[in-house]
């Protein structure tokens, strides 16, 4: 039995959560006689495609408009969508009577896990039809520029037969296909505004789970305006996991916003982690697939490093439920940037499998060592690695090292000019720092303990530094940080630095440059000249002087040069 919410201000509702009204009065319904707003889409962000209905609540963001496609039938489906809530959750948060069937809590979370199903079977088929259809247009001349956008973004052809991808093109040059309700064994209630299944122009990604057909996602690459939406996903599809056939209970597994970021570090990572998506932030995290990441060996929350922390806010949902997840920031935008960028997937995966290994397991895996039947664990004493044997495998992990020096600059604990601190990393282990090198007594305290004897375990990463960056850093600071460096760098290398006695000759081409940029000084009265946006030689004779004598022949041709353009 549907819920009441007829207490819920539906208008000011969807105002909380993000959505910014147009401005125009609202309009009528045709079907329904509701009142109908318009404005920005919580999830793709167009600014006036998304509509919902006063006071049944009711949402879609229009296909016909380039909109996402996302849709419901009232607020509880809204907060269970955009926030990941339960059914009991969304109720409670709207102060709503969930009813008497959802009492038990027991009920509640079964119905939340049953909720998530396959598509029905007429809509498999058909999406089936469907991809294979979209499988031949993409390898036919139609495809052509679909295909090169896939090698572009580093998809070897191998990877796109394997994952089934494919094209849909336009019909009669400029406009979507849409295909009967009915075709999909879907009704009204289904599609928002009765409109029918729509298949924009772009590249097909189908979502497959257990050998069936969950979702059809859609990225679009023609025809885009300002604010349309790149990814639709076709009507009817349903809440799923990218890829979620692969995960293994021998496997870490990675989440990933995107297709792309999940299939591209797939191909690059031969086999060492299992890569999943969500398809967004605010989607996927349902008890089903909980579960299913649940059997994995460990999870790794690798969504974008977006500036607004959308990616951030994504990963705290996920890592709020899953026991055994850390937060494992791309080493870019997305895994599928860090590809294009030349950094390797492999080493990002390798370092972060590390990091999660010392944090869950207290090992840092190395290649396994398997011991001879009959063979017995040897003790060996510290610092060489030791041979820890459990139920299911046998690892190798980094020794702890001896509480006696720093373990950052070495300091001993015998000298005298330094304070020492000691950072517990279990009941049994700590590790020892200086006063120089101390984190202090914070929460990240026991982290950086944790990635320093990682560092010194792995050779690759000795003779790297951590920085701790502040609540909403992001890429684009650290970006911007790295140019103000290398300009600070670029203006040492002008400041005017003492060198050898310069030369006297009057006959080398040190001279006559030196000679003839004092010569232009002197006849304009040594003016202050800007040699480059960040850098000038002040005025007067002095300094004039001081700068000739100081640099090369080359730099003060150069910079004579710009003197006579002044």
């Amino acid at each position: 039995m549907p819920v009441d919410t007829s207490s819920v201000d539906i208008k000011a509702f969807y105002e909380r959560h993000g959505v910014a009204l147009s401005g125009r009065k609202p309009s009528r319904a045709w079907k329904t006689g509701e009142d109908e707003y318009h404005g920005s889409c919580p999830w793709c962000g167009g600014r006036d495609r998304f509509m919902f209905l006063v006071p049944s609540g009711r949402y879609s963001c229009k296909i016909r408009a380039s909109g996402c496609g996302r849709s419901g039938n009232d607020v509880i489906t809204f907060l269970r969508e955009s926030e990941g809530m339960s059914f009991l959750e969304a109720c409670q948060a709207l102060s709503l009577d969930p009813g008497s069937s959802y009492v038990s809590a027991g009920q509640v979370r079964r119905s939340a896990y049953e909720s998530v199903a396959p598509p029905p079977e007429t809509w498999r088929d058909r999406a089936a039809v469907v991809v294979q259809k979209a499988q031949q247009y993409l390898w036919s001349k139609q495809g052509v520029q679909a295909l090169e956008y896939l090698h572009k973004r580093g998809f070897t052809d191998e990877t796109v037969k394997r994952y089934q991808l494919g094209y849909i093109p336009f019909v009669d040059g400029r406009r979507w296909f849409k295909d009967a309700l009915d075709l999909w064994g879907l009704t009204a209630e289904d599609a928002p505004d009765d409109e029918g299944v729509w298949l924009p122009e772009g590249i097909l990604l189908p979502w497959w789970i257990n050998g069936s057909i969950w979702k059809l996602n859609i990225r679009r690459l023609n025809g885009l305006r300002k604010g349309d939406a790149k990814y639709i996903q076709v009507t009817g599809s349903q809440e799923g996991l990218f890829n979620a056939d692969t995960i293994d209970a021998n496997l870490p597994v990675v989440l990933t916003e995107s297709e792309f970021d999940a299939m591209i570090a797939d191909q690059e990572s031969a086999g060492r982690a299992a890569f999943v998506a969500t398809g967004s932030v605010s989607r996927g995290c349902r008890s089903r697939w909980i579960a299913r990441i649940c059997m994995a060996r460990y999870a790794l929350i690798a969504f974008d490093d977006d500036a607004n922390q959308a990616g951030e806010r994504g990963a705290h949902r996920w890592l709020d439920v899953l026991p055994h997840a850390i937060r494992w920031l791309p080493w870019s935008h997305d895994l599928n940037e860090m590809f294009l960028a030349g950094i390797s997937i492999q080493k990002w995966l390798e370092t972060g499998m590390a990091v999660a290994e010392t944090v869950f397991l207290g090992v840092c895996e190395r290649q396994p060592t398997a011991l001879q039947e009959g063979q017995e664990t040897q003790e060996m004493p510290d610092p060489v690695v030791q041979v820890v044997a459990s139920d299911q495998e046998r690892a190798v992990s980094p020794a702890i090292p001896e509480v006696d020096a720093c373990i950052v600059c070495g300091a001993l604990t015998t000298d005298p000019r330094y304070e020492f601190f000691y950072v517990p990393l279990d009941q049994a282990h700590a590790v020892c720092y200086c006063e120089n090198d101390y984190p202090g007594d914070t929460q990240e305290a026991s982290i950086l303990a944790h990635l320093h004897l990682l560092m010194k375990g792995v050779p690759e990463l000795r003779g790297c530094e951590i920085h701790l960056d502040p609540p909403g850093y992001t890429i684009t600071d650290r970006r911007r940080e790295l140019a103000e460096t290398n300009s600070r760098k670029a203006r040492a290398r002008w400041m005017v630095q003492p060198r050898c006695e310069a030369c006297s000759c009057g006959s080398c081409e040190e001279c006559r440059a030196r000679e003839a940029l004092l010569t232009w000084g002197e006849t304009h009265g040594w003016p202050r000249l800007m040699l480059h946006p960040w850098l000038a030689l002040p005025a007067g004779e002095a300094h004039w002087h001081g700068y000739a004598v100081c640099h090369s022949d080359r730099e003060l041709h150069a910079t004579h040069a710009t003197a006579t353009k002044m």
